[in-house]
């Protein structure tokens, strides 16, 4: 895209389109946005994670612990 019979123009335009392309790519490598979408993402893949694990442990000491009231509330009502 350079201007003919101008050679100094050439040159001109290369060098600002350089200094263009490296303020972009500065600019690209120091945003931090996408960076918090990833955290984000990998934070939530970690707890889904982590449920998956202990969800039948859970289940199972949330079962247990309901089943040992209702047993105490049956035994109550059978001594009364």
């Amino acid at each position: 895209m350079a201007v003919k019979n101008q050679p100094g123009l050439s040159y001109q335009f290369e060098e600002n389109n350089m200094n263009n392309i490296k303020k972009k790519l500065v600019c690209f490598y120091r945003d931090e946005e996408g960076a918090s979408a990833i955290e984000y993402a990998l934070i939530a893949a970690m707890v889904a994670v982590a449920l998956v694990a202990f969800v039948d442990p859970i289940n199972q000491a949330v079962t247990g612990m309901f089943q040992g009231i209702q047993d105490a509330l049956t035994e109550s009502e059978a001594t009364e």
